[in-house]
């Protein structure tokens, strides 16, 4: 009788080792835990933040005409990006989104509320016999559709 593997997860986040390109170190922390500790811990985000800034300020447009185009899917880290853009730094976001070959209820929803919350939004629909082709070629070479 063959025995079964038993699930091994994260030490840190409880992350189950089937999710897809996991890896975990010796002390079974895996790569997303470990990324967001190096993220905290190496990166001065005040720096960062002002660069950012320093960047905002020389490309604002003084007519409130778009001044920055954020790629949005009404996820909440496109959202959350977008949001800082107007709110924090002042900027006047052109959003854009590209239709997805296969759209979910969901997605719609969200897209609809971020859009109806007050934020300019272009959508892109490619053509799906194109986006199809794409697509399988992403699948059988990189194991993953677009």
């Amino acid at each position: 009788m063959k025995k079964k593997k038993l699930l091994t997860y994260c030490t840190n986040c409880l992350m189950p080792h089937t999710r897809p390109r996991i890896t975990f170190n010796k002390q079974g922390i895996c790569n997303a835990c470990q990324w967001s500790e190096e993220k905290r811990t190496k990166v001065d985000w005040t720096a960062r933040k002002k660069e950012l800034q320093f960047y905002c300020d020389k490309y604002r447009s003084k007519s409130e005409n778009f001044d920055c185009i954020v790629p949005v899917s009404g996820g909440k880290d496109s959202s959350y990006v977008a949001y800082m853009m107007k709110h924090e730094m002042d900027m006047h976001p052109l959003c854009v989104t590209v239709t997805p070959l296969l759209e979910y209820d969901v997605g719609k929803k969200n897209l609809w509320n971020f859009i109806h919350s007050g934020y300019n939004c272009i959508q892109i629909t490619p053509d799906p016999i194109i986006t199809r082709k794409i697509s399988r070629r992403c699948l059988i070479e990189h194991g993953q559709p677009l």
